[in-house]
């Protein structure tokens, strides 16, 4: 009896053993999987030879790495400094912006609380405007106030230089629609350091207080995720609260700023006579300027941001791209040393250079023979002057020959030859002639003489056959006209030629007998519209040669900044610019046009940009718009659409 034969039968809970993880892969599939991705080492300091080598002890490691922290330390040190306006650096800015509608003396009323804290003195006197402090601390702070009636470029404008903004929120109403798309404009150009003032908090009942600050607490920290300190103010020891928190506020960094040196103004003046009494171009302008009329101005304020060179081009907003005559170093009014010293004398710093000066030029000059192939040599120029030295002698050519025939007929030499060949001939041949008449007699003299007869008449038609080519336009125009008569009846085909090209350019004859892709195989075609190479810029219009292309943008903005940090005059100087040819209109949009011919009055912040290198030239940006949360505006196709693109601004 066969025993049965044992069948194995797997069963669902089968072993599964786990994949080969990365690192126990093979060379090949470790290519395979990376499908030709290098590690870049770009990002990792390189270790140098000599560290590596040397074997510190442990005492001299920790040595180093005391000296390291206690570097570190020295730089935040300064750093805060710098920030906070200590030892001569420039003040803090610090901006009152409303997120509900109040009025502009309102909005002072609460600057002048900061104010009269610090100068221990109530003053019926309401400062408006550039207002420069200096508190206990030995810290210095510039308030501005922004109201509304500004518009909100100026509200922008100050946001954009504030290290620290005040963000007031009216106990009553609290942040309103507007308020909310202040807030998204402000977050757009970069949010700076902000606090948020509740003001008019006593108006409320004293039980109900607190939890009207809590919730205006919660409204404000959910439109800023950083969730800032929020504290009244109203009263003076609130005041002093404030102004501690002020000061000890760590201020964030906004890196396009702290590239760019800028300056906010608190001081113009405008000078008599201009430094150019050339016209200006209106194409360096981006304000009309009617009346034609250029001034120069000082601007004078601490100089913030990077180092500042009077060979570069400063920006106006509103205003257009302007050259520096000099910096000068006036004495600071703000010091808090009243100690008099050399520093309080007015000092040039910088003076501009014609030769090293930027030039105020936005577009490029295109060449329109850049491109062509065909540029004659100097053996071209030396060709086509002996064909203009051969061109000028007379030929004797037939008639009805063409110049490019006639070029044929230059040399004179030969000619004479056969001319006298022609001669030779012609006497051969009356000698023949005459022998012959004497064999046949008289009877036949007279068909001699009509022989001869016909001969000349022969060479006179040979004679007029020919004509002389040279510098005389008659004859050229003769032998156009003879051209024109023999191809007469050419000229209703060409005409119908060139209406059917004009109606149809992209149209092209094939011949019956030939395939299109033979007939056009040399002609340049894309395989694949997705993955064939081709030119974008073949086939553009002249106008484009105007723009200024960059082969490497973040090589040059490198080499730009680096050249920045070397200029002449240092941050957080108080400096006057010396700025040429500004339109009087742009003088009149900050200032009014009832200014005084000596110093003119700001009505809203003033802010003057330096450019870095090549900033001023046209070129093509890109931005990408999105719209903030809750914005149902529709915005149409011929709508004007306002850029801010740090201190500048661009109108489509």
């Amino acid at each position: 009896m066969e025993t049965p034969h044992h069948q194995h039968n797997p069963s669902a809970l089968k072993q599964q053993n786990k994949k080969y993880k990365s690192r126990h892969a093979s060379k090949g599939e470790l290519k395979r999987s990376s499908k030709g991705r290098v590690e870049s080492n770009e990002n990792k300091p390189r270790t140098s030879i000599k560290k590596v080598s040397i074997n510190l002890s442990r005492e001299e490691r920790k040595g180093n790495k005391k000296k390291e922290m206690q570097l570190k330390k020295e730089a935040m040190i300064q750093e805060r400094r710098k920030i906070a306006g200590v030892g001569g650096n420039a003040p803090r800015v610090v901006a009152f912006l409303s997120l509900a509608r109040i009025s502009p003396a309102e909005l002072i009323d609460i600057k002048n609380l900061l104010v009269e804290k610090v100068e221990s003195s109530s003053s019926s006197e309401k400062k408006s405007g550039l207002v420069t402090i200096s508190c206990q601390s030995k810290s210095r702070l510039t308030l501005i106030d922004l109201p509304w009636e500004l518009g909100y470029t100026s509200l922008l404008d100050g946001c954009k230089v504030a290290d620290v903004v005040l963000l007031v929120i009216p106990a009553q109403s609290g942040i309103d629609k507007e308020g909310e798309k202040y807030l998204s404009m402000i977050k757009a150009q970069g949010f700076p350091s902000c606090m948020g003032i509740i003001h008019g908090l006593s108006a409320i009942h004293q039980k109900k207080r607190h939890d009207r600050k809590v919730e205006l607490t919660r409204e404000f920290h959910s439109h800023i995720p950083d969730e800032p300190r929020v504290l009244p103010l109203e009263t003076m020891d609130e005041a002093q609260q404030v102004l501690r928190f002020v000061e000890s506020l760590s201020v964030k960094t906004i890196h396009w700023r702290e590239k760019r040196p800028y300056l906010l103004v608190d001081k113009l003046t405008v000078l008599d006579t201009p430094s150019s009494t050339d016209p200006i171009p209106q194409t360096y302008y981006s304000i009309p300027n009617p009346t034609g009329i250029v001034r120069d101005i000082l601007v004078s304020g601490y100089l913030r941001g990077n180092n500042m060179s009077a060979n570069q081009l400063v920006h106006l907003p509103d205003c257009g791209d302007f050259q520096i005559k000099q910096i000068l170093s006036p004495p600071d009014p703000n010091k808090v040393s009243r100690v008099k010293s050399m520093e309080d004398e007015t000092k040039v710093l910088d003076t501009s250079d014609p030769n090293v000066q930027e030039k105020l030029d936005i577009e490029n000059t295109p060449d329109p023979l850049a491109g062509e192939q065909t540029w004659p040599t100097s053996e071209d120029y030396i060709s086509e002057k002996s064909f203009n030295s051969r061109a000028s002698k007379k030929v004797r050519v037939p008639k009805g020959t063409s110049d490019y025939m006639a070029a044929w007929y230059d040399d004179g030499e030969e000619e004479d030859d056969y001319s006298d060949n022609d001669f030779d001939e012609n006497e051969s041949d009356v000698e023949s002639e005459k022998a012959m008449s004497d064999i046949e007699g008289e009877g036949e003299g007279s068909s001699s003489k009509a022989k001869e007869g016909y001969n000349a008449e022969e060479a006179a038609s040979n004679d007029e056959d020919f004509v002389e080519l040279g510098d005389d336009d008659e004859k050229k125009k003769q032998i156009d006209m003879d051209y024109d008569k023999e191809h007469e009846n050419d000229l209703p085909k060409k005409r119908e030629l060139t209406d059917n090209e004009l109606e149809f350019p992209d149209e092209v004859d094939v011949p019956y007998d030939t395939a299109a892709r033979i007939r056009f195989g040399k002609y340049r075609g894309l395989a694949s519209f997705r993955t064939s190479p081709w030119d974008s810029k073949e086939n553009l219009p002249l106008e484009y040669a105007k723009i200024f292309q960059f082969q490497n943008p973040a090589l040059s903005m490198k080499r730009s900044i680096a050249r920045q940090a070397e200029a002449p005059v240092p941050v957080g100087t108080y400096v006057t610019i010396h700025i040429m040819n500004v339109p009087i209109s742009a003088i009149h949009e900050y200032c009014g046009e009832n200014g005084g011919s000596e110093k003119y009055e700001l009505r809203k912040p003033l802010i003057v940009g330096g450019l870095l290198r090549y900033e001023n030239k046209i070129s093509i940006v890109n931005f990408v718009v999105q719209k903030r949360v809750g914005c149902d505006l529709t915005i149409a196709s011929k709508d004007e659409v306002i850029f801010h693109a740090g201190f500048r601004r661009y109108r489509t």
